[in-house]
């Protein structure tokens, strides 16, 4: 007897959790929505900031030179782009893509990466800073003390108290020769970002 109570009561249970799942489903529908990219608009990628807002930045590319731009997220549209900076030299592809990251109040920080001469696979990774919320850049930095023809890059950029840091694959290396990874093998390094767009405590 106490079975079948018990069997019973899981079962009614079952149908009302079935029931809440499809309504929470039914409420929060997947719909598809435009974006702001243009033609030959290729690396998105979304950040949201510290006031909940939702930024997208892409590259757009025509002919050799190559475009960063971002738009905002406000209400049920996207605002005008802007562009952060542009290169006929920049490092794109699919997997390794740029940033604009909010990072507090008016300060943004965003990041591309630039090809180096020596291998098909060497690349810079350089930041730009902006205190107008993305209205205004700064002149690009190369975000690592490393100048060898070697890869830097999959950067990540987080808030670092009043300022910003950066965490970023590094293979300087790779150059190397050596019996154990400490000595050839790929690298972790972070650095800071200040608000005027300096880099330092660059660490392993």
């Amino acid at each position: 007897m106490k079975l079948t109570f018990f069997s019973t009561l899981f079962f009614l249970f079952l149908i009302l959790l079935f029931s809440n799942c499809q309504q929470e489903q039914e409420r929060l529908s997947i719909k598809e929505i435009s974006n702001p990219a243009g033609e030959s608009s290729a690396e998105p990628n979304l950040s949201v900031g510290d006031d909940g807002q939702v930024y997208l930045s892409w590259i757009e590319k025509k002919d050799d030179l190559a475009t960063l731009k971002f738009s905002v997220r406000q209400g049920i549209s996207w605002s005008s782009p802007q562009i952060v900076g542009q290169g006929e030299n920049w490092f794109a592809n699919w997997a390794d893509i740029p940033s604009v990251q909010p990072i507090g109040g008016q300060f943004w920080v965003a990041h591309w990466l630039v090809k180096k001469a020596g291998s098909p696979y060497a690349y810079d990774a350089f930041v730009a800073t902006s205190n107008n919320a993305g209205r205004q850049w700064s002149t690009p930095t190369r975000l690592h003390s490393d100048a060898s023809a070697t890869e830097h890059g999959f950067v990540s950029i987080y808030p670092n108290g009043r300022s910003a840091g950066a965490i970023w694959l590094d293979g300087r290396n790779m150059l190397n020769d050596g019996d154990s990874l400490e000595d050839h093998g790929m690298t972790l390094r972070s650095a800071a970002i200040s608000t005027t767009g300096s880099i330092s405590r660059e660490r392993l």
